[in-house]
């Protein structure tokens, strides 16, 4: 009794395929139905059996590519993901030679200051030095 219902399930599976088929083909090719048209022939079971087993192989070729689409979607977002992770931290190892850069900027600023007060420093002070012996060359000459 179990495989008479299961047998019938799939028969009338098929026949509303097969329906469901020729509706959209006669969509399709712009063939409208009159109430003089022919109503849809009905499917007789060898030709439901041979539709249920086409429907059933394309379902699962259907199922492999989706299937195989996923890996391939899923392995591109991974390749994506460690491309980006990888600019990330070029751009993050940049910026931090670029802090350092500026840290050692500003250290040489401040010794070329120190060394600018220093050359004044030893101007004036050779000046002042200039101006002593002078006075004393002046003093011992008179």
């Amino acid at each position: 009794m179990h495989s008479l219902k299961r047998r019938f399930a799939s028969h009338q599976r098929d026949v509303v395929y097969h329906w469901c088929e020729v509706r959209m083909k006669m969509y399709v090719m712009n063939i409208t139905r009159s109430k003089e048209s022919a109503p849809i022939p009905r499917l007789n079971e060898e030709a439901a059996i041979e539709l249920g087993a086409n429907l059933l192989g394309e379902g699962v070729i259907f199922g492999i590519a989706v299937a195989i689409l996923a890996f391939e979607v899923g392995r591109q977002k991974e390749k994506d993901r460690k491309k980006e992770e990888k600019e990330a931290d070029f751009i993050n190892g940049l910026e931090n030679r670029i802090n350092e850069l500026t840290f050692a900027n500003e250290e040489l600023d401040t010794k070329i200051r120190e060394l600018t007060r220093a050359v004044y420093a030893t101007q004036h002070q050779m000046q002042e030095l200039t101006v002593e012996i002078k006075e004393k060359n002046s003093t011992q000459t008179k």
